[in-house]
């Protein structure tokens, strides 16, 4: 006699090849996209330090440049001030006005001040702004106490612009009395020298 036995087959245990090859290629495509998303996202990273890293060098560059046109523009109102004659007898009360008058003679209308005037409100002097290029510097005097001696004084600010930035520096300066330059040099003839009236000659003399 032949004998048959009943054989039960697990759906679940059997593999399908074509299942299988669709779950691989999902994996690939997950793993795909997480790669993309991961080097966009350091692209972006990488393109936002660059940006930065310009902007920063910018912002020295222009910074750099500010302060080279405060400290110009603090030189060139020093240098302003040499040409300058204050009238005997200026006091503290009358310095900011003799100075504004005296400065005003040298900026109104010149080419350094583009054609502009010089303003005063009595305490402070405020000067035409000049452009040098891609810089510019602005400066105004401000009336200080007297010194312990008594003299005048008054601050100068310069005010150096590039771009965004900008920087001040500043001087603190008092009026003080000086003789003439004349009197600064000697008197020197082939010959005799003869003097007049009251007028005398101080010093040493050679006859050499």
């Amino acid at each position: 006699h032949e004998m048959y036995f009943p054989v039960r087959y697990n759906s679940n245990n059997r593999t399908c090849p074509r299942r299988q090859q669709q779950s691989r290629r999902g994996v690939a495509y997950l793993f795909s996209l997480i790669m993309l998303a991961l080097m966009a996202s350091l692209s972006v990273t990488m393109l936002a330090g660059t940006n930065m890293n310009l902007s920063r060098n910018q912002h020295m560059k222009d910074s750099l440049s500010a302060q080279l046109s405060a400290e110009s523009g603090l030189e060139f109102m020093r240098m302003s001030f040499t040409k300058l004659r204050m009238p005997d007898g200026t006091t503290n009360s009358t310095l900011m006005a003799k100075l504004a008058e005296s400065l005003s003679s040298v900026f109104d209308g010149s080419e350094n001040a583009g054609g502009q005037v010089l303003s005063s409100s009595g305490t402070v002097i405020t000067v035409p702004q000049v452009t040098v290029g891609q810089t510019s510097f602005d400066c105004t005097i401000t009336m200080l106490t007297p010194d312990s001696e008594g003299y005048p004084r008054c601050r100068l600010t310069s005010v150096g612009s590039c771009g965004l930035a900008s920087r001040t520096v500043s001087l603190d300066m008092k009026m003080t009395g000086r003789a003439a330059d004349a009197f600064n040099y000697a008197i020197a003839s082939r010959g005799g020298i003869a003097v007049s009236g009251s007028a005398t000659i101080d010093g040493m003399t050679s006859s050499a």
